[in-house]
């Protein structure tokens, strides 16, 4: 949900100020499980203005194949 408001705002950092991030709105999820069964989710935040929340770019890296327990 992209949310837009003061209200936002706030709680998201809330949850910064914890050490903690809601990360949603991600797309291709089904890609990345294709190839494996875990992987590690690593953000970079990215700085757009006139935009509410902590915005930032999600990579996946694989850490197994596909099939490992």
């Amino acid at each position: 949900m992209i949310s837009n408001g003061a209200e936002s705002t706030v709680k998201d950092q809330y949850c910064a100020d914890r050490g903690t991030f809601v990360v949603e709105n991600l797309c291709n999820l089904k890609a990345v499980v294709e190839h494996g069964r875990h992987f590690t989710a690593c953000t970079y935040p990215m700085n757009y203005s006139g935009m509410t929340g902590l915005h930032c770019r999600v990579v996946a890296r694989g850490e197994g194949q596909k099939g490992e327990k």
